[in-house]
């Protein structure tokens, strides 16, 4: 396994990947601590995940590229308690092939995810570039497929990190069974 990657000046120029319903792998889980957040003009401080998912479709534009799986990136928030609703329960569920409780929370790792199967639905950002929509669990007609790329954390997403970082995340608690799911 390996990391490819563009050097500083070299240009991708790979055709976006379709919007479709898509097998993927979860190549990646790194934590990115507290992060400043600006959704529509309104600022807060958010403790972000950044999952990378290699799809099952190969990249057959020529270049360094070529017959590589697509990748795609996806920041998800850890939410403040974890109902249905999560992104982060959302995505965990559909990996695990089943839906998780608040009481499979407790002590959660999200590197556990690394190497997880499930479905994913893509859609095209208003920039032109691919982002996922949803996740579902794999169909079981396919079969699971291996990661290509190593698990850690790219140069670039540790800078991000590292630019971004408000503070160090709180250590996640199990949910408290006060809050309503």
């Amino acid at each position: 396994m390996a990391n490819i990657s563009l050097k500083e000046g070299e240009s991708s120029n790979i055709t976006t990947l379709p919007k479709s319903t898509y097998q993927a792998v979860i190549s990646g889980a790194w934590d990115l601590g507290m992060q400043e957040n600006n959704y529509q003009g309104v600022v807060s401080v958010k403790h972000k995940i950044m999952f990378r998912f290699e799809i099952n479709k190969t990249i057959e534009d020529e270049g360094a590229f070529k017959g590589k799986r697509y990748n795609i990136l996806k920041e998800i928030n850890v939410p403040d308690f974890f109902g249905d609703k999560a992104a982060l329960v959302k995505l965990a569920s559909a990996a695990e092939g089943k839906e998780l409780t608040k009481d499979d929370f407790k002590n959660f790792d999200t590197d556990t995810l690394i190497g997880k199967n499930l479905m994913v639905a893509t859609g095209i950002t208003s920039g032109g570039n691919a982002k996922i929509e949803s996740f579902s669990t794999l169909m079981d007609i396919l079969e699971p497929i291996k990661p290509e790329l190593t698990p850690e954390m790219p140069d670039w997403v540790k800078a991000k990190a590292e630019a971004g970082k408000i503070g160090q995340a709180p250590k996640q608690e199990a949910p408290n069974d006060d809050l309503p799911f």
